[in-house]
């Protein structure tokens, strides 16, 4: 990182690794031969990490460090001939993350930082938390649980929607830090769907993870949610699940006897006991909706159905008399007949096709 002739503040930095150059890891100084060198750098709640030297200042420039944490900086943390306040200062290992920037519970920035600007970290969380700022860019969500005192976390998300995590006096029988870690959309099974909150608890000591911890006496979880994180879901079916490995399941259970759920709709919240720890997930019955659809299906089992015969063509015919003398002469026609007093009768076993009274 190279700052020339210029006088930033910068807060809540790591900077770590970096190879370039002659492997140091903040240069302060000027650009135009000590004409316009960097004075009053500000360096608050900062971690430098794994370089050759962590900051050097020329002779014409200044700066001040305010709350730092150094680590296997190999030449000096400190060069050049340039004045530089220091105050808050650590040493300790940042116990990064794989991703090189996420701090873990062991790590020696945690709770090390100094009142100063705070704002969010960078992932958008809010800092601090367990009382004073983490050094660097990132704070880690945990709080300090203790035998004999009530502890509580407060997660904020982005949205600005809390999940509270309060132990009881009792909870633990010797100290150990609680880590909030969030998480994203989990599935849901069939007929239910998740409800906008999953996070991973984990309990700590000394850096250690306490892999299977039981609470002696269960810390109350209360889970608050937005309009838009139920809807299509019944309210009331909201639940806050645990994975046992294979399925998510009721957190209730976590305890003997299950513990039960507070619910607050109207103010979009509940609440539940849990006695221990895994990864949790919110989820809710679906609102499920049928739909009848006309079906239209060919068996191709079944035979052909025949097509229907052509009716055959209606013969038509006129029938035509006449009387002599008022004398009415027997004929038929296609099945009529006139008979001998004038009267048209149907007679089809004796109808002629081809008769005709002319």
């Amino acid at each position: 990182v190279y700052v020339g002739s210029s006088s930033p503040r910068l807060s809540h930095s790591t900077v770590a690794r970096n190879s370039g150059g002659d492997g140091t890891g903040l240069v302060i100084t000027d650009i135009t031969d000590q004409l316009h060198p960097s004075t009053g750098v500000l360096l608050t709640n900062t971690i430098i990490s794994n370089h050759s030297v962590g900051v050097f200042v020329n002779a014409a420039s200044d700066a001040t460090l305010n709350g730092v944490l150094w680590h296997a900086n190999s030449t000096a943390n400190v060069a050049g001939g340039g004045s530089v306040v220091r105050s808050g200062e650590a040493t300790g290992d940042p116990d990064f993350a794989a991703d090189g920037y996420h701090i873990r519970p062991g790590s020696a920035a945690l709770d090390a930082g100094v009142a100063g600007p705070q704002g969010t970290d960078i992932d958008g969380y809010h800092r601090p938390y367990n009382g004073a700022p983490d050094l660097g860019v990132d704070e880690l969500i945990a709080v300090s649980v203790q035998p004999d005192q009530t502890s509580s976390l407060v997660f904020t998300d982005t949205q600005g929607i809390p999940v509270i995590i309060a132990a009881p006096i009792g909870a633990v029988a010797q100290p150990l830090l609680l880590v909030y870690e969030p998480a994203g959309p989990v599935d849901a099974a069939w007929g239910t769907a998740y409800a906008g909150r999953a996070f991973q608890l984990e309990a700590y000591r000394d850096g250690d993870w306490l892999s299977g911890h039981v609470f002696q006496s269960p810390p109350l979880v209360t889970v608050h949610y937005s309009d838009m994180d139920v809807q299509g879901l019944y309210e009331d079916t909201l639940q806050l699940q645990t994975f046992d490995g294979a399925n998510w399941v009721d957190a209730a259970h976590t305890c003997d006897p299950a513990s039960t759920y507070v619910r607050q709709m109207d103010e979009n919240w509940f609440s539940l006991p849990i006695c221990h720890l895994s990864k949790f997930a919110t989820f809710a019955d679906e609102v499920l909706y049928d739909a009848f659809l006309p079906v239209m299906m060919r068996n191709p089992d079944l035979p052909e159905r025949p097509e229907p015969p052509e009716p055959e063509p209606a013969l038509r015919r006129f029938v035509r008399w006449r009387a002599v003398d008022n004398d009415f002469s027997p004929w038929e026609l296609s099945g009529l007949r006139l008979n001998s007093e004038g009267e048209l009768e149907l007679d089809p076993v004796s109808a002629r096709s081809e008769s005709d009274p002319y």
